[in-house]
Order: C-alpha cells, then sequence, then structure tokens
C-alpha cells in the first residue's frame, strides 16, 4: 500500500530593489500547492507531504505568474494542477526570523527568532514537524535549515550550507529519502529545502548545468532595470546598514552580470523540482 504524496512549493519571494528587474513588490511568500490524483493502491489516511522551498526568489522568474522571459516548466506544472496564491506575505523579510515563524506557526516576537542575528528559537514552542513525528511521519529535511534552533526536529537531517551551492545533490537526496522511507512502508514529511536563487550562486567553471543556464540567459533580454534616482532616498536607512547600500546603485556590466546569474540560478531550481515530481510520478506516488 503506497502512501498517496501532496506536495507544496513555498517560494520565498524577496524584494531586492531595483537591481533586478521591473517586477519588485514588497517580501512575501508564495505558496504553489499540486493535490494529486488519487490512485487505487494507495494509503490516504496519512499522505506523505513534501514541502519545496526556494530562498529570495522574486514573482519574475515564474512563468505562471506573468514572467514573459524566465524558464519555470516544473513549477508552472504545479501552479497549473493545483493552486496558485497571489495574495499571500511573509511575517518578516529575514531569513531566519521567517523560516523560524514557518515551521512554528508563530510570529517572530512570539518564536524568539527576531532577525538573523538576534534571539533563538524558544524551546518551549512544538514545530510542525514534531506533531507530524507524533502521528507516526518520518520527518526529513534536505538542504538549507536556518530555523534559529535545528537540534532534534528532524528524523532526518542534511544540511547543505550557502557557501557550498549544491541543489542538484539536495534533489538527489531528497529523492533517496523517499525511496527508503517508501521501502520501510512509513508515511514522510519531507522538507526539500533548497538555496536557489540566493547567493553565492554555483560556480559555472565547476558546474555544468549552472553554465548552461548561464549560457541561455546570456541570449535573452532581460527588462530595463526600473531605477529612479529617488528610489534610493525612499530606503529605511535600518536596510541600507543590512544590505550595505551606502550610495545609490548604477547599472554596471557587474550588476547585469548579476541579473543573468540569479535568472540562471532560479532556472536551475526549477529543474531540480522536476527531478523530484519526475521521481514521484514515475513511481505513482502522487
Amino acid at each position: 500500500m503506497k502512501n498517496l504524496t501532496k506536495v507544496t512549493a513555498l517560494l520565498t519571494c524577496a524584494a531586492v530593489g531595483a537591481t533586478m528587474g521591473n517586477l519588485s513588490a514588497a517580501a512575501g511568500t508564495v505558496p504553489l500547492t499540486s493535490l494529486s490524483n488519487l490512485y487505487t493502491n494507495v494509503d490516504t489516511s496519512k499522505p506523505n507531504i513534501i514541502l519545496i522551498t526556494s530562498d529570495q526568489q522574486r514573482l519574475d522568474t515564474l512563468g505562471c505568474y506573468g514572467s514573459t522571459f524566465a524558464v519555470s516548466p516544473n513549477l508552472d506544472r504545479l501552479a497549473t494542477e493545483g493552486v496558485r496564491f497571489t495574495d499571500s506575505f511573509t511575517v518578516s523579510p529575514v531569513c531566519q526570523a521567517c523560516r523560524t515563524s514557518l515551521i512554528t506557526g508563530v510570529h517572530t516576537p512570539i518564536s524568539g527568532t527576531i532577525e538573523n542575528s538576534t534571539g533563538v528559537r524558544n524551546p518551549a514552542l512544538f514545530t510542525y514537524p514534531d506533531y507530524l513525528r507524533t502521528a507516526g511521519y518520518r520527518t526529513i529535511l534536505i538542504g538549507k535549515t536556518h530555523f534559529g534552533d535545528d537540534t532534534g526536529v528532524f528524523d532526518v537531517l542534511d544540511h547543505y550550507a550557502e557557501s557550498n551551492p549544491n541543489d542538484p545533490m539536495v534533489a538527489q537526496r531528497s529523492i533517496e529519502e523517499m525511496q527508503k522511507a517508501t521501502a520501510d512502508g512509513v508515511p514522510f514529511y519531507l522538507h526539500c529545502s533548497m538555496l536557489a536563487p540566493h547567493g553565492p550562486f554555483p560556480d559555472p567553471n565547476t558546474d555544468p548545468d549552472f553554465k548552461r543556464w548561464m549560457d541561455y540567459y546570456a541570449n535573452v533580454d532581460l527588462p530595463p532595470i526600473d531605477y529612479t534616482v529617488n528610489d534610493f532616498a525612499d530606503i529605511p536607512d535600518m536596510v541600507k546598514m543590512v544590505v550595505g547600500l551606502n550610495k545609490a546603485p548604477s547599472v554596471t556590466d557587474e550588476r547585469l552580470d548579476y541579473r543573468q546569474q540569479y535568472y540562471a540560478y532560479a532556472s536551475l531550481f526549477d529543474e531540480q523540482v522536476g527531478k523530484v515530481l519526475d521521481y514521484l510520478d514515475q513511481n505513482h506516488l502522487r
């Protein structure tokens, strides 16, 4: 008896000012949920659950949100099969605070994690993996953590740091752990936590998949940078301090190259999502 699998992609979309294009928006989270077709040989009492997250992903990296130049067939597929939200918000634009709220279900002052370097998760708070484990699930996290305190939350924890980005390995390890749980006959909760498209980017000299996408976007006309001189004055001083903005940005070859890397990394992420979906479909798990 196989377990039905519900797949959710939660794409963390942080505004990065005018440096990335003309589709800037307030920071927010955009969940895309795919509800699976029923099979006659699946156990629907405890469906497998997969949460796929990206990091700092903009709306204009996704065709399903109107981008005319991005390549995102697999996330577009999830959007077509399931539910696409257009009006959702994050509790915090800061990584660790947002992720801690995601895993605990409470706002940042209650979770204890205020910023990336301020506070730790309140140990008295249960996380939803705790509840899933109590319900008989094997809880798995592959990829980025950054929850304030990662100890004891997951049965299987395979952490990948931003300093060594390797989303293809995150996808492969996620598939391996799904295979193990299925073979053991236990329902699983998998958080496939990708690092893309947050920098640092992979090295195109050593990563052929990333280089392939870099070469693709080298021939794509990206939208003009939407920036005026007054935009810099409107940025709060605290934000300028945190991100190191001491003067108004300018359009340079380096900044244009950064955009190419960013969209290449987003498409590489989409490709890894496709690998996970293909595994589920080929094994009739959704």
